[in-house]
């Protein structure tokens, strides 16, 4: 595989305009030299590095053999030790005393689980069920964890106790989603409420019987839980889209006052508070590539403390407030036409370092839309399958991406924030000006267009009730909601006859399994079809006849088909140790299955491409790519080839001292 460089170019009226705007940043010569502390030689790093209570010690997660575990480590990366031995575990969080970690592991569901940080015991699960529980805090005695419970209904905070009790709910019963977390002195609960026009920021006194406060009112913030809180427990850093685009803001808890710390015209988020509370590292695109900054909390300069190509992503701090790990991903891109009927890949382009997401064929099969942040942020990008230059089809100073073209390839649907929220607009493939589609204080996701090209779908948290399914004229209108009761919709697509819509979702009442649902695309009562409840993601053939979904069981992904109507499933992948089969999709006559594949032993956790004929069952490998994820975006026109998206990655974890020249922090 031959990588073709492109150089990354940014006019230079506009890299002028952007160096202006960003008054924020500190005139500073060069960067600090980050350390290298773990890399992905022996297994895929799939966390950032959370150091001990007393920083002598880094906890992280990583797969090998398909399974992804906890390690424990010296700070410096040396002398690592297998802490855990599950399924999936991830997210580990240090007791006070640093003897525990906590973690959440998929062993069958997604629960919470304790073992001894030194490696020495067995983990032990205190949380169950089968909706998913995200670890948040310790309590300051270390007898318990608060966690997040997500996807019984409605999201919520409890406490697992250490000693085997059964996890007691806290806070207040209210409409909504709430995503909490103690105060580092015990004393409030921070939490923010998502009620379908976005969330707003409470606190609630941990005392009996206090009232919860609410602290914004605009439903634009988005509260980091697991980091919101200052050291002091007097501040909650938060961001939000009020300025339209993504900022930190600080908010006082006593007055309810909020005041901007960022101010810039790219994006920047993830603050994470220093020990000390003087300083807040986050990351932000503004200097044209995704990069970890710092600045002083009470407000000032940002200092820049990475600059490459990497994706910087998970800051954490050290202890002593003078270090910050952080994960980088070394990205490389490769777009192919892989055929069917086997035989080499072709290459349409290749890149390195930067990545592109959500590749899309046009309905002719000439051109592919997708986005990157090769220009500093999220802008969608056309390219001809022929050969040539890709183009900048949308951009603006905000994200804009997943685009979706007409069914006659005369127009394309994209999300973009420029707006405010998160909103659909289309604009003519041949390029013009977007026009605004919906228009909600919530945000909306994925556009799907009919397949007569009259009706997008899309996934709003536009209405009170949480993430619903909605469908809109394509040329404006009224949009019309087709479900309630937070049902949660993903992967939802037209049936051939764009009568239906199907997708897989929560089942109403809170027991937070899943289920496979079609709802007439005119409105009506919706239809559960009894899939497996694992499942996580289906499909229905051309023929309108079938369904293929996936189902995730004990950490592997196997293949189910079943009637379009309903009814019993059929298993078409064996139960194996080394095989996980995330993704399907239907070839154009209906006779193949294009399936991404992981072999979990023989690739190192990488994906490849496969074909299942229906007819008798037979499995042919059409990619063979080490290093390398190979996405499937879609089946050409005439049905012969699949677009495949191969992404390669180095992972590392990495360590970068904080400059005593960060302005109040020294």
């Amino acid at each position: 595989m031959t990588l073709i460089r492109i150089p990354m170019r940014i006019p230079v009226i506009a890299t002028v305009v952007l160096v202006m705007a960003c008054n924020a940043a500190a005139d500073v010569p060069s960067v600090p030299e980050s350390v290298l502390v773990v890399d992905d030689s022996t297994g895929r790093i799939i966390s950032s590095a959370t150091p001990s209570p007393d920083g002598a010690r880094i906890a992280y997660t990583k797969v090998t053999g398909g399974r992804s575990q906890v390690f424990v480590s010296a700070a410096d990366g040396s002398n690592p030790v297998q802490v855990s031995h599950g399924i999936w575990d991830y997210n580990p969080l240090w007791s006070p005393d640093g003897k525990w970690i906590a973690y959440e592991g998929e062993d069958p569901n997604f629960d919470l689980y304790v073992v001894p940080s030194d490696g020495s015991g067995a983990a032990r699960m205190i949380s169950g069920g089968p909706a998913t529980d995200n670890a948040m805090a310790w309590l300051r005695d270390g007898s318990g964890v608060l966690f997040n419970r997500v996807g019984a209904g409605d999201d919520h905070p409890l406490v697992a106790p250490l000693d085997g009790g059964a996890p007691r709910r806290i806070g207040p019963v209210m409409q909504g989603n709430l995503h909490a977390n103690w105060s580092p002195d015990g004393s409030l609960l921070g939490f923010d409420v998502h009620r379908g026009l976005g969330a707003t920021i409470w606190v609630q006194d941990t005392a009996a019987g206090s009232a919860p406060r609410q602290l914004t009112s605009e439903g634009l913030e988005n509260a980091p839980v697991l980091t919101m809180w200052s050291p002091d427990s007097r501040e909650i850093a938060y961001t939000s889209r009020r300025t339209g685009t993504e900022d930190i803001w600080i908010l006082d808890v006593a007055s309810g006052q909020s005041r901007q710390l960022t101010n810039d015209i790219r994006d920047d988020n993830s603050p994470r508070w220093s020990p000390d509370g003087r300083s807040i590292a986050f990351l932000s695109d503004r200097g044209g590539l995704r990069d970890l900054w710092v600045m002083p909390s009470a407000g000032g300069s940002a200092t820049r403390l990475t600059s490459d190509a990497a994706v910087e992503s998970a800051a954490r701090w050290a202890p002593d407030g003078k270090t910050v790990y952080y994960t980088t991903s070394r990205n490389a891109v490769e777009l192919q036409l892989v055929p069917l009927a086997g035989g080499p890949p072709r290459t349409i382009r290749a890149w390195e370092e930067f990545d592109i997401t959500d590749a899309r064929l046009s309905p002719d099969g000439k051109t592919i839309v997708y986005d990157s942040p090769r220009i500093g942020n999220g802008d969608l990008f056309m390219l001809p399958v022929a050969g040539g230059e890709p183009t900048t089809f949308a951009s603006s100073p905000l994200v804009d991406h997943s685009a979706r073209w007409s069914p006659d390839g005369s127009q394309v649907a994209f999300l973009s924030s420029r707006g405010g929220s998160t909103d659909i607009w289309v604009v003519p493939a041949a390029g013009g000006e977007p026009r605004n589609l919906t228009v909600s204080p919530g945000d909306e996701d994925e556009p799907i267009w009919s397949p007569d090209g009259t009706q997008v779908a899309y996934a709003s948290s536009r209405d009170v009730g949480g993430a619903d399914l909605w469908v809109i004229p394509s040329s404006g209108g009224t949009p019309h909601r087709l479900t309630r009761d937070n049902v949660r919709p993903e992967g939802y697509h037209w049936s051939p006859d764009g009568k239906y819509l199907y997708f897989q979702g929560q089942k109403p009442g809170g027991s937070g399994a899943r289920d496979f649902f079609r709802v007439a695309a005119a409105g009506g009562r919706l239809e559960p079809l009894g899939a497996n409840p694992r499942i996580t993601g289906g499909r229905v053939s051309h023929d309108g006849k079938l369904v293929v979904y996936v189902t995730l069981e004990r950490g592997l992904a196997f293949l189910e088909l079943m009637p379009s109507t309903g009814g019993p499933s059929r298993r078409l992948t064996s139960d194996t140790a080394i095989v996980y089969r995330p993704f399907a999709t239907w070839s154009r006559d209906d006779s193949l299955l294009v399936v991404q594949q992981f072999d979990l032993v023989a690739n190192r956790d990488y994906a490849d491409v496969f074909t299942y004929r229906l007819s008798d069952g037979r499995w042919t490998q059409l990619t063979r790519t080490a290093w390398g994820d190979e996405d499937i975006s879609g089946i050409s026109p005439d049905g012969k080839e699949a677009l495949v998206v191969l992404h390669s990655a180095r992972v590392q974890i990495r360590r970068v001292s904080v400059p005593d020249l960060v302005a109040g922090t020294r």
